[in-house]
């Protein structure tokens, strides 16, 4: 509205000075560790975004697109992954409905910001995407209502973790390198000698709580050596190492 010149008919009518700074978010407004990633701010942090419901049963990995698309880079990548299921893989019906799902959770962001007509295509990203929706909506017989409720199903919360899985995951942890160097800096940046307990609850996909249990057994079983420092870091010790 602000973009149209019609936020100050639309403020006055409201009573309103300015729009309301909207609240912050807390761990509750995320799933599992996401909170950690996203931050209170809800800025996003991750190098990659995930595509529930995307992948096949013979490759059950994660499948994921780059945190770096934008709207239309997105809805283009999703639209195409849809095609492909559907023609090639012969999904159908409730199969589909993730993927679609995402494709028009982008559409009013390519109606706002990439609905100039493409010479390429001859129409407008945003419309052509919005009646794509719509059509594949009908066809799989999904009312349009019910498409935009679909969340990704919850894990299970664990309530309990084996030591043994920490002590795993901790000395299979490699630090993350910025590939982004200095030239003039002739010293190798120090990678940090071991992960920290929100990093390993991170990689593990379980509470910070569950991970601090293990490695406090981990610890006095003489497995796991917590280093000094601020956060506090953690290194398998003896033949773990």
């Amino acid at each position: 509205m602000e973009d149209e010149g019609k936020l100050a008919d639309e403020l006055k009518r409201l009573t309103l000075k300015a729009i309301p700074v909207p609240d912050k978010y807390g761990p509750k407004d995320f799933l599992r560790h996401y909170w950690s990633l996203r931050g209170k701010f809800d800025v996003p942090k991750e190098r990659f975004v995930t595509v529930p419901g995307g992948n096949t049963e013979e490759d059950t990995t994660t499948l994921v697109g780059l945190g770096g698309w934008n709207h239309l880079q997105l809805a283009q990548a999703l639209s195409g992954l849809y095609q492909r299921r559907k023609t090639e893989d012969g999904w159908q019906n409730l199969r589909l409905h993730p993927l679609l799902a995402g494709i028009d959770e982008s559409v009013p962001w390519l109606l706002q910001w990439h609905n100039d007509v493409d010479p390429a295509y001859g129409d407008k990203a945003g419309d052509s995407f919005r009646d794509f929706v719509a059509a594949e909506a009908h066809r799989l017989g999904v009312a349009m209502g019910d498409l935009r409720k679909w969340t990704p199903p919850t894990t299970p919360k664990r309530t309990a973790l084996d030591p043994n899985e920490v002590l795993a995951a901790l000395v299979e942890w490699k630090p993350e390198v910025d590939e982004e160097t200095d030239e003039n800096d002739d010293e190798e940046a120090e990678l940090p000698a071991g992960p920290t307990d929100v990093e390993l609850a991170t990689a593990i996909g379980v509470t910070k709580l569950l991970v601090a249990r293990a490695l406090k057994k981990l610890i006095a079983d003489g497995l796991v050596e917590k280093l000094a420092g601020r956060p506090a870091r953690y290194v398998a010790t003896g033949d773990n190492a």
